[in-house]
């Protein structure tokens, strides 16, 4: 994937339409940094990407700044490929063509740093630590002899690390201590998985750990431990469910013990909509619920409806302990709300905070953009 993008890749089922990325090709594409001139009071700032058949080099990521009056565009990047705003320190990071952008805390750009070969990725996964001094994301950089080549970029500060997978990194993980950590499992290979960590300069340990099972590992319900956290690997069992298997103590951890089975799973949340923490994998439902698997303690505890009637999730964002979930009507129109609860203890939403004028950003998108949805929010603070 490089220059040019050739992907059948569907996003969400959102909007009433499906995303569909077509080959993309530029020559001298124009700049693409841009930054408004008004800075208005903000509560919210976020990410939005173009809905359209056929992304091309001239369209746009926007990110904004949402007040009780108005949507406006702040920051512009090139047309990467299912993007993530990452709030970080006290700034945020976007993905841009060949480089990821460091943003200060009113959007205007601090720094850069050059991916070079990145050109105008797919952004498969995106993870940042809970107490936002770091994030992990990793990149689709596949080609026809390595089709499943990803590149992970881990972030600290202003420092980042990649390392170039052939087997796709699943269950990404960053931690406080700046590591990230995640498991690779290689078809031909059968029952070995591959657990590998980063360190914070940027060091890969990888370990071999034997399976006590021939499985596929479940990724939703893997939970992967940071510092001192025990880690859980979940594999699919013949009864629907999953047996549980805990990584072992001796260091560096090269053996599974089982510690349980479980079944009547709910269903994998939306896109980006996971915590994880202490044995606990949390996500949100589709259906505006909030779920919490504890593989520790093998038990399951749903929250009630959480959005109000009439509404349904496009995009989440964890922010620390809490999640924003942007919603639009059931219908497909283009207004979009936004909704903040507690994963450990939600409670359902009232209205939200209405994102008027978010559809105006398709103008600021490019061509051939017919709308934006936003695919990350943040709240603003203090």
């Amino acid at each position: 994937m490089k220059g040019s993008l050739k992907l059948n890749f569907s996003w969400l089922a959102l909007c009433g339409c499906c995303l569909f990325l077509s080959s993309c090709t530029a020559t001298e594409p124009p700049p693409i940094a841009e930054i408004a001139e008004d800075a208005p009071t903000w509560q919210w700032v976020g990410l939005s990407t173009p809905v359209s058949g056929s992304l091309v080099s001239t369209n746009r990521n926007v990110v904004f700044a949402a007040s009780d009056e108005s949507v406006k565009p702040v920051f512009k990047t090139a047309p990467v490929y299912y993007p993530s705003l990452q709030r970080l320190q006290d700034g945020y990071i976007v993905p841009d063509r060949d480089r990821i952008v460091f943003l200060d805390g009113s959007l205007q750009e601090k720094t850069s740093q050059r991916i070079p070969g990145l050109g105008f990725p797919t952004m498969a996964t995106a993870t940042g630590a809970s107490n936002g001094e770091a994030a992990a994301w990793t990149f689709n950089v596949g080609n026809e002899s390595q089709p499943y080549r990803r590149l992970i970029v881990s972030i600290v500060g202003e420092s980042i690390n990649t390392s170039v997978r052939d087997n796709v990194p699943s269950s990404v993980r960053s931690c406080d201590d700046g590591s990230v950590v995640w498991f690779e499992q290689n078809d031909s290979v059968g029952r070995t998985l591959t657990v590998a960590r980063m360190g914070a300069e940027g060091e890969v340990v990888e370990n071999a750990v034997p399976l006590l099972q021939k499985g596929v590992v479940s990724e939703p319900f893997t939970a992967l431990g940071c510092g001192d956290e025990k880690s859980y690997i979940a594999v699919a069992n013949e009864q629907e469910g999953i047996d549980i298997f805990r990584l072992g103590n001796e260091e560096p951890p090269r053996s599974l013990d089982y510690v349980g089975s479980m079944s009547g799973l709910p269903s994998p949340g939306i896109n980006r909509s996971t915590q994880v923490t202490e044995g606990k994998v949390r996500q949100f439902s589709q259906q505006g619920t909030i779920s919490t698997v504890d593989l520790s303690q093998q038990s399951i505890v749903e929250s009630g409806p959480l959005l109000p009637e009439g509404q349904r999730p496009v995009s989440a964002t964890i922010e620390g302990d809490s999640i924003n979930v942007a919603t639009q009507p059931i219908d497909g129109s283009p207004q979009f709300t936004v909704h903040s609860f507690s994963l450990e203890r939600p409670t359902a939403s009232g209205g939200g905070f209405a994102l008027d004028g978010i559809s105006e950003l398709a103008g600021e998108s490019g061509i051939g953009a017919p709308y934006v949805i936003p695919v990350s929010i943040y709240r603003v603070t203090g």
